[in-house]
């Protein structure tokens, strides 16, 4: 039982318990046993709410791709669970390192794979759960992660507004795979309920085809561009910079993906030092929304001038 649907049966069950304990209030042989019964839902329930999440998603469908609780169609499967562990990957990064480009070199992410581990009953369930669980903070950095990925997927179906904000809070790199995710439910007549932590979403048809106009309709722009300022320095092992523009805005992101160690240690000989940074940057535009800029250093050079 996932920790939604415990945490609900446990409050139903305290419910109907108070409401025999009023009806049997004058009854000396069934009220203690009713009362200590109710103590024992009250007590894992407040165990339930203490104990950490864990990091599992739990996706039920229903229509198009799905027979029953026989099966579910193993191509559209793929496609969603690609889509899921890409988005899943980019968040738990995100929220490890800091903003992440539209492309860019990643570290390994062992800590945010996940396995497919049920298929659990009511129309058809895929649960993923993370592979490796024995790191804490990791741990509960994906739970995180995966929260956001459900507000994400629930905000595209909702709104402008709300799809907006979980946007601003997402790396530019879920964008496609977000796109990929939608469109194969649109595409094979799919609805959805995802269960998560304490999350819990469902996606009609209608709410399906709202988020798929709404994420086709995100601008993602990239351009290159040169800024004159000074090197902070960079983290080798999460390709994380900052850069400080003579203006005095302090520019964070990552190393492209070209920026070989060698040049990386080479970077870190310029700190405090005035320079010409050259990035990519990428522009993200929700429908009606205001622009999210993302960058990534690929050189750095002496500015002499500076």
């Amino acid at each position: 039982m996932n920790p939604i649907a415990e945490r609900d049966f446990l409050k139903a069950q305290i419910l109907d318990l108070e409401r025999l304990l009023c009806l049997t209030q004058d009854d000396f042989l069934m009220t203690p046993g009713l009362a200590s019964r109710k103590r024992e839902m009250e007590r894992r329930l407040a165990e339930l709410r203490m104990q950490p999440r864990t990091p599992q998603v739990i996706l039920y469908f229903t229509g198009g791709p799905v027979r029953g609780s026989e099966g579910i169609d193993a191509q559209f499967a793929s496609k969603v669970l690609d889509a899921v562990q890409d988005i899943a990957t980019a968040e738990y990064l995100h929220r490890k390192h800091g903003a992440l480009g539209a492309r860019g070199r990643l570290p390994d992410a062992p800590e945010a794979r996940l396995l497919l581990t049920a298929l659990p009953r009511g129309s058809f369930g895929l649960e993923l759960k993370q592979a490796n669980g024995s790191d804490f903070v990791a741990s509960q950095q994906l739970s995180d992660a995966l929260q956001h990925m459900a507000d994400l997927v629930s905000a595209a179906g909702e709104s402008d507004a709300t799809y907006e904000t979980a946007l601003g809070e997402a790396p530019p790199r879920v964008l496609p795979k977000l796109k990929a995710f939608f469109e194969a439910l649109q595409q094979r007549g799919a609805r959805l309920r995802l269960v998560t932590g304490d999350r819990e979403i469902s996606l009609d048809e209608q709410r399906v085809a709202s988020g798929v106009e709404r994420v086709r309709a995100t601008e993602s722009e990239e351009e290159s561009i040169s800024l004159h300022g000074t090197f902070r320095g960079a983290l080798l092992d999460s390709s994380r910079f900052d850069f400080k523009l003579d203006e005095g805005e302090i520019i964070s992101g990552r190393l492209g993906e070209e920026v070989t160690d060698a040049q990386a240690r080479k970077m870190l000989a310029e700190i405090d030092q005035p320079a010409v940074a050259n990035f990519r940057r990428t522009k993200l535009q929700p429908r009606g929304g205001a622009p999210r800029w993302s960058y990534e250093l690929l050189s750095l050079l002496p500015d002499h001038q500076g």
